[in-house]
């Protein structure tokens, strides 16, 4: 069993004055653009047809906005709690876990630092401690030996952006 984590595209900095929501803050111009050349090459990493769990935040759903075209058929889109900035990994987890009982691939998460990153530390070795930094835009993949279980993973990546259209998020993932 797979899961793939996406941390969204760069985004504007913080300014109350322009965002007074930090979950307002959009993708920079570059971002966005950023995130819709690597849209295909992360799709075609990926494989399909699979759903995107996102964050409610704008940057974030604008990355899946982004992405899920690229998927054929493209990918429905579904906003979890789960993965709004400040959300911890092991309710994340837990949500996961229960859904893995279902048929179908798991949803492709996209979401924010550090929750995403704790939760690849809680899936490999037990603690949600940011063991690996996944960079704005880039991506990484977990595989699960059997039911999905804190301790049960291994990790390939991260991978950068500019990684991620180099094809290396394919295969072995080196």
């Amino acid at each position: 069993m797979e899961l793939w984590i996406v941390r969204h595209g760069p985004a504007e900095e913080p300014d109350a004055r322009r965002w007074p929501r930090d979950d307002d803050r959009p993708l920079t111009a570059a971002g966005a653009d950023l995130i819709g050349r690597v849209a295909p090459a992360l799709a075609l990493a990926i494989g399909g047809p699979r759903s995107l769990a996102v964050s409610p935040a704008l940057r974030a759903r604008a990355t899946a906005a982004l992405l899920a075209p690229a998927f054929s058929p493209p990918a429905a889109i579904e906003t979890w709690a789960e993965l709004a900035p400040g959300a911890t990994a092991p309710p994340l987890f837990a949500r996961l876990a229960r859904g893995a009982a279902a048929e179908g691939p798991l949803p492709v998460l996209v979401g924010h630092a550090p929750t995403v990153n704790e939760l690849v530390g809680l899936a490999v070795a037990g603690v949600p401690l940011e063991r690996v930094r996944i960079p704005r835009g880039g991506a990484c993949r977990l595989a699960f030996s059997g039911p999905l279980r804190s301790r049960s993973a291994t990790v390939a990546g991260p991978w950068a952006p500019e990684e991620i259209l180099k094809g290396r998020a394919h295969g072995d993932g080196r």
